[in-house]
């Protein structure tokens, strides 16, 4: 399907070179009559940035809208696409991520190529994979206060002094252990390259139906990473009523857990994320470039 209606998010960057760039790629999207929406949030700072010539012809939407589109494309790193990702309220979007970041693991383009792969997007000739949202809850008493869709990882430690604590961990078919150390990531295959990685977790691609349960500096050798079935529906409590803990969701959102709380993560039955894919990158290639994996020094 060719496309005409395009939503643009973008980072919260204000160097040059950004902004220079826009102001090129609105006028290169204009003149092949593609209609250009924004957030409407962003409608003060682009008014700085673009030409009056420019501004005038943007239209601006909220989240909502933004999710009929009949594509999104993300400038920024990882961030801006995980934000964008939790926020879509449809599920059929095709997103096309743009590296403008640092590492860009999960944004398919760079902004070197930008261009030329837009070109041939905009006409219809693109490819696209699908992945899986996943869901976190924090419940009290049988209710649900706190919820959240997550693309990466949700991750439990301490909020203010670094010391063990200890966690009471159930995955269901008899899979119940307590843990100590430092915390816990619960990540996404797409996820398995960020905290969980560093964290001593296994790579895993992103086909891969699975949650990867990954201590952070446990207390006991045999406390090690984990991938179990992602149907599985995964509860976390705290063993102690002193310790003062958080959850990060995606790097982006954070709240306390407390003691007579239970955070939950399962599959989000109802939503994925529809990816337009970079036909020259395999995921393999990624690894090679951003991780350097399989590099033999000499």
């Amino acid at each position: 399907m060719k496309i005409k209606n395009l939503g643009i998010v973008l980072r919260p960057i204000k160097n040059s070179k950004f902004q220079t760039m826009l102001g090129h790629l609105t006028t290169w999207l204009m003149r092949r009559k593609v209609n250009i929406y924004f957030l409407s949030s962003e409608e003060a700072r682009l008014k700085k940035i673009l030409s009056s010539s420019q501004f005038s012809k943007l239209n601006f939407v909220d989240f909502k809208a933004l999710s009929s589109l009949d594509a999104i494309l993300t400038l920024g790193g990882d961030g801006t696409l995980i934000g964008l990702c939790r926020n879509l309220k449809k599920s059929k979007t095709p997103i096309i991520g743009v590296n403008w970041g640092k590492l860009g693991f999960i944004t398919e383009f760079s902004a070197q190529e930008m261009f030329d792969s837009l070109e041939n997007i905009l006409k219809g000739k693109y490819q696209t994979t699908q992945r899986r949202l996943f869901r976190v809850s924090i419940k009290k008493d049988e209710k649900t206060i706190f919820q959240s869709k997550f693309v990466n990882d949700v991750v439990i430690s301490k909020s203010m002094i670094a010391r063990m604590f200890q966690l009471n961990v159930d995955c269901g078919e008899d899979m119940n252990f307590a843990i100590a150390g430092d915390g816990l990531i619960l990540s996404s295959p797409m996820g398995s390259t960020a905290y969980s990685l560093a964290a001593g977790g296994p790579i895993v691609h992103p086909a891969v139906p699975g949650i990867i349960v990954t201590p952070i500096c446990p207390h006991g050798l045999t406390h090690r990473p984990m991938v179990i079935p992602q149907e599985s529906l995964i509860k976390v409590s705290l063993q102690s009523k002193e310790e003062e803990i958080a959850i990060t969701v995606d790097g982006q959102l954070s709240r306390p857990l407390k003691f007579n709380e239970t955070l939950y993560v399962e599959k989000d039955t109802r939503r994925s994320l529809c990816f337009i894919v970079n036909p020259d990158k395999s995921y393999f290639h990624t690894l090679k470039d951003k991780l350097m994996l399989n590099r033999r020094s000499i």
